[in-house]
């Protein structure tokens, strides 16, 4: 081979292995930059920012006694947790607006602590002694409740486990509420915040689906 079909090829292989990183890159942006928390090294390495540092509005709510027994109770309307519910449900809370609920009623969150790129979860033991990861939800979940499928990034945990993310940011309940459509968990600490279900087409974590009441 001469010279210029050397120098040729060389070019030809160079254009070939970014195209291929381009890709890599682009399947780890549309996955929230990792599937599994602690992954996406790479893909920040070959030069991609994470989003920008979101301030959010703590919001002060008064407290509200809880029950002493950890039982989830019928809800108001006489329902039971669970019986009849979708996987997915809308809470319309008269001081947060449309939050997102489980299929027992309860109040999904999330954590400000949490990296939704690369998506890595904070919550560690002492956290999930009162916090429980969401269950993944399907696409047909997603719709019935009014939402965008492409805002549904479930994941796999630290232990192995599978949970929800919307829009990039893990889902949680909270320990603290007892009955569906309680809101204890809003702005617990000044970290915790439930889900709005009116979510846009995700945009990657960079808006934050955070109700502030």
């Amino acid at each position: 081979m001469n010279t210029y079909n050397r120098t040729r090829s060389h070019a030809h292989n160079r254009r070939t292995g970014f195209a291929a990183g381009a890709v890599a890159l682009a399947l780890a942006l549309s996955a929230c930059g990792a599937d599994r928390p602690g992954e996406g090294d790479a893909a920040r390495a070959a030069g991609a920012e994470p989003s920008a540092k979101i301030t959010l509005e703590v919001v002060e709510e008064p407290a509200v006694p809880l029950r002493s027994d950890d039982s989830y109770a019928a809800a108001p309307d006489g329902t039971e947790a669970g019986a009849g519910r979708p996987a997915l449900g809308v809470l319309n809370s008269p001081g947060l607006g449309r939050v997102l609920q489980d299929r027992n009623g309860r109040t999904l969150y999330l954590f400000t602590k949490d990296t939704p790129w690369p998506m890595k979860t904070a919550c560690d033991a002492e956290c999930l002694e009162k916090w429980t990861p969401s269950e993944p939800v399907t696409a047909a979940d997603a719709k019935a409740a009014g939402l965008d499928p492409q805002v549904l990034f479930p994941f796999t945990t630290p232990d192995g486990g599978r949970q929800e993310s919307f829009n990039c940011w893990p889902a949680y309940t909270f320990k603290g509420d007892k009955r569906p459509g309680d809101t204890n968990g809003q702005g617990v600490g000044g970290v915790w915040f439930a889900i709005k279900a009116d979510i846009p087409r995700s945009d990657r974590g960079r808006t934050v689906p955070a109700a502030k009441g």
